[in-house]
């Protein structure tokens, strides 16, 4: 069974639909880099960032807009590391996962690394 729209544009299979789903995604983060080049940033080779300004040494960060379902300890502190305290916040009566933590980076320039990854996707 497929529908309406798959028929009129002869989709036939879940694979066909996510190359051409891909492909307008690419486009438009095209469109959106050429009007604003400061996200160009979320398309760079993060084995060469470079330090986000921190003149004031702080250590502290909040992270938010994480995945709620996929999100874990090891995960996080693969992608950022540096982390010496983790702080999940929960919801008060269900003790759900909001999706937002604050964390303690080790030393200053870990913590700017941190930031330098602001916008990157991380589990798709």
């Amino acid at each position: 069974i497929r529908c309406d729209l798959c028929v009129k544009q002869n989709i036939t299979s879940k694979s066909q639909w996510r190359s051409i789903e891909e492909n307008e995604l690419n486009q438009y983060e095209a469109k959106l880099i050429l009007k604003r080049p400061e996200l160009e940033k979320n398309h760079r080779d993060y084995n060469t960032i470079t330090l986000a300004p921190n003149p004031e040494d702080i250590t502290r960060l909040f992270l938010g807009n994480m995945c709620t379902k996929n999100m874990n300890e090891d995960i996080l502190c693969e992608l950022l590391p540096g982390i010496t305290h983790l702080m999940w916040l929960t919801d008060r009566k269900s003790g759900k996962f909001f999706g937002k933590a604050f964390v303690e980076m080790a030393t200053p320039e870990s913590a700017a690394m941190a930031v330098a990854k602001n916008g990157t996707k991380v589990l798709a």
